[in-house]
């Protein structure tokens, strides 16, 4: 952002106010039997699937301009309804009925008995409308704009933006039959409904409060579009869907030197004996040390691994067992001072149910904002810790979880992970415009996460970690979880080889990593291992759930 002032570009935008529409004739359905031109706009914006979901959620975030007003004319509202529907119960009654109403002005329980049993179903109904809205309060929180006069507005703005049915209603009519097969086309009414409906967004952007009915916060001032998720498209990241190839079992490369090894399935020992063992797991060390085709050495902050075991050629892998092996391996820093009693604590911990701190993501904030954009700060994490119940000393994670997934358009999500927020700062890093790319003032890329290669993953230069760490007096350490188990039709039919859990513990000394503990905790078929009462759960692949 360094010479760019935002002031221009930020709310408020000197719109329009108020909002105003006026009744036309296209705005009611025709008479029965007549062809209705705009039938495609109209239901769309004030009934369908747009409305429901599009308008509504977002208009509804909006506080209603005049508060006191709009309470006076609920209130006015509601006792003309309940008159209404006091009168229309008051006729249903006898002349009987009507007495033994008067007398229910009394506490007698037995009159009120007899009075209710005398009542028809009917006339029951109207009575338990009447109470119905006598319990019916005043809203105590603030009245949301209007979503049935703003789909009136975006509905006669698309009209005064140019479609007509002249121009647009046939080939509309074409695209919407044939939408549902294909690659979706969106109808070009639907093309100006989003470019009103974001215009009246700017509108009652300028003039209304914002208010989140399932938040704890105060009503406050709009602030930008991703106060409500209406950003669609991520500039600084312009992909359709996320490139990596998904592979259920990774394959050697430069990204994953190491692999799982099934030999000791295939020659016979049986899935119980792999299970139970740690020697043909990869060695972690290995998969964090890393060699790019540029011969550049890269040390992995976090990493997400998994590998399976193929299934013959002639059979559907889903009718056969097979082995799988995943790792997750993330990283933390530890004031040096304080590694010892880590290590201590950490040898002995099971990692298993992601009771650790995590990495935390941002949705909202394009790549190219992050960390200095008010949209990212859900994604800043600071030193967390000591617990009594879980670190007996403060780490800081290093990373943290790019997320985009807004536009129908987009094939699935796209995901990255990038350094946190403190580890930017101390680095001195910046983002340099080239996908997931961090570079320090020199240009130099120092931390990077590969999006055109598997697994997830977060790299970071070994050579600038280290002297990162030896001047703020940190040690970088890891954990690592993992899990062995049968796949397939054993499974389903209640996990007959049990599983097995591994866990581990390494760190970064002069430059290089070393493995301070690896062990594997065999979990038999039927045995519940007890959770953790402090455990987190993450979000972030689910595989250790």
């Amino acid at each position: 952002m360094s010479g760019i002032d935002p002031v221009p570009v930020r709310p408020p935008y000197k719109s329009p106010w108020p909002l105003r529409t006026r009744q036309l004739k296209c705005d009611e359905e025709p008479e029965d039997g007549e062809e209705d031109p705009y039938s495609t706009i109209r239901f769309s914006v004030m009934t369908w699937d747009f409305h429901r979901y599009v308008i509504k959620p977002a208009v509804q975030k909006f506080v209603a301009p005049d508060q006191r007003r709009l309470r006076r004319e609920f209130r006015r509202r509601h006792e003309a309804r309940l008159q209404e529907v006091y009168e229309v119960f008051l006729c249903s009654l006898t002349d009987e009925q009507r007495t033994a109403a008067e007398a229910l002005r009394t506490e007698n329980e037995t009159v009120h008995e007899r009075f209710l049993a005398s009542l028809s179903q009917e006339q029951r109904g109207h009575l338990d409308r009447f109470l119905s809205l006598v319990q019916k309060r005043e809203p105590e929180e603030p009245i949301p704009f209007d979503t049935e006069r703003a789909s009136r507005w975006i509905f006669h703005q698309v009209l005064r933006l140019g479609w007509t049915p002249a121009r647009f209603g046939e080939v509309d009519q074409v695209i919407r039959d044939g939408s549902r097969s294909g690659s979706r086309i969106e109808r070009i009414g639907k093309k100006y409904q989003w470019i009103a409906f974001h215009q009246l967004l700017a509108i009652l952007a300028d003039h209304c409060l914002l208010h989140d009915r399932w938040s704890d916060e105060p009503v406050r001032p709009y602030s930008g579009p991703w106060e409500f998720s209406e950003r669609d498209l991520d500039p600084s990241l312009l992909l359709r869907s996320e490139p990596r190839e998904r592979q259920e079992s990774l394959k050697l490369s430069w990204l994953v030197p190491a692999a799982a090894s099934f030999e000791a399935v295939n020659s016979g020992e049986g899935s119980s004996h792999w299970l139970q063992s740690l020697d043909d797991c990869p060695s972690p060390v290995k998969l964090l040390e890393v060699t790019d085709p540029q011969k550049r050495r890269w040390i992995i902050l976090e990493g997400n691994y998994s590998w399976e075991e193929s299934a013959p050629p002639d059979l559907d892998p889903h009718s056969v067992d097979r082995r799988r092996l995943w790792y997750q391996l993330r990283s933390y820093l530890v004031r040096k001072r304080d590694l010892s009693r880590f290590f201590a604590w950490a040898k002995r911990q099971q990692w298993y149910g992601r009771w650790m701190p995590e990495s935390h993501s941002f949705s909202e904030a394009f790549l190219g904002e992050y960390p200095w954009h008010p949209a990212a700060s859900e994604a800043f994490r600071d030193w967390d810790g000591p617990s009594a119940r879980e670190n007996p000393v403060p780490v800081l994670v290093t990373s943290a979880e790019y997320l985009w997934s807004k536009s129908s358009e987009i094939d699935g999500s796209v995901s990255a992970l990038v350094p946190s927020v403190p580890l930017l700062r101390d680095l001195g890093l910046h983002w340099n415009g080239n996908e997931v790319e961090y570079a320090d003032e020199e240009g130099r890329i120092i931390a990077h996460s590969p999006m055109c290669d598997s697994p997830s993953c977060l790299l970071v230069c070994p050579d600038a970690m280290a002297t990162y760490l030896d001047h703020q007096g940190y040690a970088l350490v890891w954990t690592l979880v993992g899990e062995k188990l049968v796949i397939g039709p054993s499974l389903q039919a209640g996990d007959p080889d049990g599983r097995a859990e591994i866990d581990g513990v390494l760190i970064l000394r002069s430059k290089k990593i070393e493995q301070v503990a690896l062990h594997l905790h065999f979990v038999a078929s039927g045995e519940r291992r007890p959770a953790r009462s402090s455990g987190r759960r993450g979000g972030h692949h689910g595989q250790a759930d």
